[in-house]
């Protein structure tokens, strides 16, 4: 089992995620891991459901959580993950759809769960970043096992491919953050530099 930590930057994608989750509702943490952001809202009015692949995670997880789902969003039926349609505030999508053979298809297939004025929350690693351009200059793209070359990643995504997967799957966008600890208060205020910068892509959408 990988070791993944909570990032505690003020700019880093998990406070993001934080900052567009309200204090009170439904909320599904779709590959939570071992529950970091429901942890940050133990004494708020919501309602953690968890998923992850993981069992040793979801362990840790179910501490924080009102529900927790064992699934493999490769090989599980979405549809009969015994969740109720129509019945969460927000889906967080924490940097687990470049992990699956088809993104689109399980964006789409969590719609149903989703209330119609829910929002889901995307976030995807930035292939275009700096540091992946530099070691590209180089002839050097080699896998890590954790991060934006993460081994296990099936795609990596740019702004403009991450903002068309959630369009493709029709969700309207309202917002797009970028994820940084070192440039994301410069990158968050002046957008210039986004695609070179940002580590991680959040996007905020709603249900057409």
């Amino acid at each position: 089992m990988k070791t993944y930590n909570f990032n505690k930057s003020k700019c880093g994608t998990h406070s993001l995620i934080i900052s567009e989750i309200p204090d009170a509702g439904n909320i599904l943490d779709v590959g939570c891991n071992e529950g970091y952001i429901g942890s940050v809202f133990q004494k708020s009015k919501n309602c953690f459901y968890g998923i992850d692949f993981d069992p040793q995670s979801l362990i840790l997880a179910q501490k924080q959580y009102c529900k927790i789902i064992l699934a493999d969003l490769n090989t599980s039926d979405i549809e009969k993950l015994s969740l109720d349609d129509n019945f969460f505030d927000v889906i967080i999508f924490g940097d687990i759809l470049e992990h699956l053979m088809d993104p689109l298809d399980t964006l789409n297939r969590f719609k149903r769960y989703l209330k119609p004025d829910g929002k889901i929350i995307v976030s995807l690693p930035n292939i275009a970043n700096f540091s992946i351009r530099f070691k590209l200059l180089f002839g050097s793209f080699d896998y890590t096992e954790t991060g934006i070359l993460d081994r296990t990643h099936l795609h990596f995504y740019t702004i403009k491919s991450a903002m068309k997967l959630v369009k493709d799957s029709d969700y309207k966008i309202e917002k797009i953050k970028y994820g940084s600890n070192l440039f994301g208060y410069l990158i968050n205020r002046f957008r210039l530099f986004s695609g070179l910068l940002a580590y991680n892509i959040i996007i905020v959408a709603k249900k057409q």
